[in-house]
């Protein structure tokens, strides 16, 4: 009888210390996880600061006619929904994304290059045209944007 008390005591004693040991696991786990969460949100909020000061410098930069309007309405189409995806904001740049809509189509680069000398004019010559049709209303938009304040979330 005692043989097996002491056994039972021996098989407590080891699950008990197994129990713990997993117990301390979890918790170093959870801790980790934590820790990397923090990380994580840390270089999401550095992501989404560096997005703002690049559309914040393409809309200065359309503003000081550096930047073409079709080219920067491209970059603000592609970049300002990383940042904000909600319908208010496509409102509040509504000459932006109804320009950035309207040329998104148009090829670029090698595609562009690709093209016959007929169909660059003829391209162009639409660009042109939206560009002439929408720049005060894109730039009215670019002042805005400018000093926009985006929320965090």
């Amino acid at each position: 009888m005692n043989v097996l008390l002491i056994i039972a005591t021996i098989v407590i004693v080891a699950l008990s210390l197994i129990a713990s040991y997993y117990l301390l696991k979890v918790r170093q786990l959870n801790k980790q996880q934590l820790e990397q969460n923090k990380q994580n949100q840390a270089a999401w909020q550095a992501n989404q600061d560096e997005l703002i000061k690049d559309i914040q410098f393409i809309a200065n930069s359309m503003l000081q006619q550096q930047c073409e309007i079709t080219e920067g309405c491209m970059r603000l189409g592609y970049l300002i929904p990383k940042v904000d995806d909600s319908e208010a904001i496509k409102n509040t740049f509504k000459h932006i994304y109804n320009h950035y809509t309207a040329t998104a189509h148009m090829p670029i680069k090698e595609a562009y290059q690709a093209l016959d000398k007929k169909e660059q004019f003829k391209l162009d010559s639409k660009r042109f045209s939206l560009e002439a049709k929408n720049t005060e209303g894109v730039l009215q938009d670019c002042k805005k944007l400018a000093v926009h304040i985006f929320i965090r979330s």
